[in-house]
Formats: structure tokens, sequence, C-alpha cells
């Protein structure tokens, strides 16, 4: 989103306010002083993915931060899924395929689910995106950590009560 944003302000003109500032700001970054630019740097050298670097200097273009922005999407992408395929918790979405229209379903990390379209209340949504997630209260995965109340439970031993 931050990045659709600085595409916008760089194509305005020089003269706009908001472009003005973003200049400022890249200006002030380039000095290693505190500003918006210089954290924007700092949060995508952060991500939980290795990406390329982000460079923000005066004759940083348009097509610069698309290009950026594309890469950052895609190793998102890939990294969401290398997360879903190796989470315990997530194992109702793995090789999860998406219906598409025309075309053979495919594995989508991040997309609107088309089952959650056909479900029309919202906390039926929500009920349905819990057990898909795992943040649901069922004994499969309250009985996953530890507390004062009970030991860790092997997962195969998580059983619902009223099974």
């Amino acid at each position: 989103l931050v990045l659709t944003h600085l595409v916008h302000w760089l194509g305005l003109d020089k003269k706009h306010y908001a472009r003005a500032a973003l200049d400022s700001s890249i200006e002030l970054a380039a000095k290693g002083k505190n500003c918006w630019a210089k954290d924007l740097i700092t949060a995508a050298s952060r991500l939980p993915f290795q990406c390329p670097e982000l460079v923000l200097i005066a004759t940083t273009m348009v097509e610069d931060i698309q290009t950026y922005a594309k890469a950052v999407d895609n190793l998102m992408k890939e990294w969401l899924q290398e997360e879903i395929d190796s989470s315990d918790k997530l194992y109702l979405l793995r090789g999860r395929l998406e219906p598409k229209k025309d075309k053979p379903p495919t594995q989508i990390a991040s997309t609107m689910r088309h089952y959650l379209t056909m479900v029309r209340t919202q906390t039926h949504q929500e009920a349905l995106t819990s057990i898909l997630l795992s943040t649901h209260q069922l004994a499969v995965e309250i009985l996953r950590y530890v507390n004062h109340e009970h030991q860790h439970v092997p997962r195969e031993n998580r059983l619902c009560r009223f099974c």
C-alpha cells in the first residue's frame, strides 16, 4: 500500500506539496536523518523474506518503484506459500486450489477464497476462516500450548471432548 502511495507521489509535479514533502524526505534520508523515506527503507529491509534493497534517491522514478513493488509482491507470495507449507497450524490450506473462470484451478497463497463469497453471514465467514487458520478454540488447537492446567498434548491425542 505504501509503495502505491509512493508511486503516486513520485508521479506528481515537483511543485505539488506532497511531491515536495517526498523530495525533502528523500534528501533527509540521503543525509542519514530520521524521516519517512528512511523509515520506509528500514521497514523494507526488515521484511520477513529476502528482497532487494529499496533505493530512494533524488533520481528515483515511478517505474523503479513499480518494478520494486512487483518484486516484493512476488517474493511475499512465495514466502507466504512457504509459511503455509511449513506450518503445522495451516494444514487445511496446504495444496488448496482456487477455481479460475475458464482456466484450471491453481494454487494461490493469498486471495479472497471463493467459498467465502458463498457464505453470506459475516460471523460464519469469520468462523470458517478461524477453522482454516487454526485460531479456533477447539481442542486440537488449545491443547497445543502448555499452561498451568495441562502439559503439551501430542497432536494425535488432541481430541474434541465430544468425539
